[in-house]
């Protein structure tokens, strides 16, 4: 947890601090980011915030009623009928290459 081969900065979420990084926190649960990069962080965190201190307040529960959201994604592939991109077969492509080497000025 020091600096000592590490330049990744510290960060804290709600006052605790997570080793992983922001990797694993939702994007919808964030209220405000700050970043300190001055000599603050580290008059502040010491020596773990001296490559910089990300702090990350969540956003807290209200009353009322419970909201949840959803998002979500449904799909399929199926490959297309016939050759709609009029790709060439082997052999054609086997006398594409051919007629490469043999018209090139490399191989004469």
């Amino acid at each position: 947890m020091t600096s000592f081969g590490n330049s990744d900065p510290l960060v804290v979420v709600d006052g605790v601090q997570i080793p992983g990084g922001l990797h694993d926190l939702n994007v919808n649960d964030i209220e405000s980011i700050q970043v300190l990069k001055d000599a603050g962080a580290a008059a502040i965190y010491g020596v773990r915030g001296s490559n910089g201190v990300i702090v990350v307040t969540t956003k807290k529960g209200r009353q009322g009623k419970a909201v949840i959201t959803y998002d979500g994604y449904v799909g399929t592939q199926r490959p297309l009928s016939g050759n709609p991109f009029n790709i060439a077969n082997t052999q054609e492509t086997a006398n594409a290459i051919w007629k490469e080497f043999a018209n090139s000025p490399l191989f004469r």
